[in-house]
């Protein structure tokens, strides 16, 4: 397994809701690739993104 720092993507002090936050990894053409995505449809203002 590999660890991952969400500092990397977003600055520092952003808050993610857990329960919104999935992670993805596979491997693509430069080897294992890290991939977020975010599911805000449930519990929240009803946005997606």
């Amino acid at each position: 397994t590999s660890e991952i720092s969400i500092g990397d993507y977003f600055p520092k002090g952003t808050v993610i809701p857990a329960s919104g936050l999935k992670l993805f990894t596979k491997y693509g053409p430069d080897g294992l690739e890290v991939i977020l995505k975010f599911d805000f449809s449930d519990n929240n203002t009803g946005c997606t993104s």
